[in-house]
């Protein structure tokens, strides 16, 4: 589900050039940032939520296991809005199917949790 949705993000926001961003009603915050070639994707909080998640710990859980997280990075934005953020080179792939499978986006929220 988030996975599709990033997709169709990416995919206008490198049609419009434009930051495409998406509030979620279980409370995730979604980023699409254009790039040429490919995308800067995020997942995240807004500041309210944020002051449970810290860069650090982040950092800790996603050395435990770097295949699994390793892709993704965190990120505190000036808001203190807090994110892990991935780049991928395209948006789909070849064969017409997301970059971003459901298991990226798990440990997404893995991280974040």
């Amino acid at each position: 589900m988030i996975e599709k949705l990033l997709t169709e993000m990416a995919t206008k926001a490198q049609a419009e050039q434009n930051v495409i961003s998406r509030a979620l009603e279980n409370g995730l915050h979604l980023l699409a940032y254009p790039l040429n070639p490919g995308c800067v994707l995020a997942i995240g909080v807004k500041s309210k939520a944020a002051h449970r998640i810290i860069a650090q710990k982040v950092l800790r859980k996603r050395s435990t296991d770097l295949a699994r997280y390793g892709a993704w990075l965190p990120a505190v934005i000036a808001d203190d809005s807090c994110y892990v953020v991935r780049k991928v080179k395209q948006v789909v792939s070849n064969s017409g199917f997301p970059v971003l499978t459901t298991s990226d986006v798990a440990a997404a929220q893995e991280l974040l949790s």
